[in-house]
């Protein structure tokens, strides 16, 4: 899932660079302007986990390893910030854009915010967390305060880090605090019940609303298919097949073809 999520922000970017003044469309570049502002906006929505994929942080940081705070709460999380706000003389002139980053990010912030109150993993929540505070950075954004949204997207990308870090001493933590304070723990709250329902709704839909869900809802195909018996020699066929597959863009080929490329380019700049 966070394989193909970040396939389709890589596309969506690359559309966004072919249709800028050094692409190739250099010649349509007045027209083709909500063109690249789209692939833009749609890149930092995918990496940044914001509506609809909301849940992205959640399926990606599954994994129990400290990595998963560096890579996601430190990195990936806020490479849409920074891709905004460095590429804002694509998107910000642009009215349908700014308010298309506003309402997306606002959307996120309130959506994100009340999933992360009512997820029961400490994971799960902080990472909810992270795609609702980044929704409000992207409506910073779209106001136009960059140099704030970045010096604010430093700092929070540091405390995310801490959180996921000491997730997993959550239990102590609460323990060490509730023996210090002599079991008089303030929290966590207990939400109304219309806030749990309203939260709970967003989580469901947040939960159905993913690509596998979308395709069998246009298809209307049926999920129940035959069994199928293969033989140990053509299963490891087919594992060998996709693991070309999946590193086939990283292979020696591609690596000549890019030094072909800027060979040709230091020839003929």
């Amino acid at each position: 899932y966070a394989f193909a999520a970040y396939k389709l922000g890589d596309i969506a970017m690359l559309l966004a660079s072919e249709t800028t003044t050094h692409g190739a469309y250099a010649a349509l570049a007045p027209a083709m302007a909500p063109v690249a502002a789209a692939g833009v906006l749609a890149a930092a929505f995918f990496k940044s986990s914001q509506f609809p994929l909301s849940v992205l942080f959640a399926r990606s940081m599954e994994g129990p390893t400290p990595s998963s705070a560096l890579g996601y709460a430190g990195l990936s999380a806020h490479i849409g910030i920074v891709l905004l706000a460095n590429t804002m003389p694509i998107w910000f002139p642009i009215d349908a854009a700014r308010y298309a980053v506003a309402g997306v990010g606002m959307f996120t912030a309130v959506s994100s915010t009340l999933v992360a109150r009512i997820r029961s993993d400490r994971k799960g929540a902080v990472s909810y967390a992270t795609s609702g505070t980044l929704g409000l950075l992207f409506v910073m954004l779209a106001a136009g305060y960059k140099e704030v949204v970045l010096c604010l997207a430093f700092g929070h990308a540091a405390f995310r880090m801490l959180q996921i870090l000491r997730a997993p001493n959550a239990i102590t933590d609460y323990s060490s605090m509730k023996a210090a304070l002599r079991g008089q723990v303030p929290w966590p709250g207990k939400p109304p019940v219309w806030l749990y329902h309203v939260a709970w709704r967003f989580r469901r839909f947040d939960t159905d609303f993913h690509l596998l869900n979308i395709v069998h809802a246009v298809l209307h195909t049926d999920t129940r298919t035959a069994r199928v018996t293969l033989s140990p020699c053509v299963q490891l066929f087919l594992v060998g097949l996709i693991v070309l597959l999946a590193g086939f863009p990283f292979t020696p080929l591609t690596h000549a073809k890019e030094e072909y490329i800027v060979h040709k380019a230091h020839e003929s700049p």
